[in-house]
């Protein structure tokens, strides 16, 4: 039987630093814009995956991007 592990919980500190990788004016723009011909899901999805890289550079979790967009 596989085991699961719980992963960790996330710290006030790196809500924060998550927070502000999200509300950069440039992200927010495309993360809560509507789509078009110009805003994309792929453009949409490369904006998450490059937050999700600053904050992996930042913090060393056992996350994925997932978690990241849910956060």
């Amino acid at each position: 039987m596989e085991e699961h592990f719980r992963k960790a919980n996330w710290t006030e500190e790196s809500i924060s630093i998550l927070v502000d990788f999200v509300t950069d004016p440039e992200r927010w723009a495309v993360i809560r814009g509507k789509f078009s011909p110009s805003l994309t899901v792929q453009k949409k999805q490369r904006v998450w995956e490059e937050i999700a890289e600053r904050y992996f550079k930042k913090y060393i979790y056992n996350t994925d991007i997932s978690d990241v967009v849910s956060k």
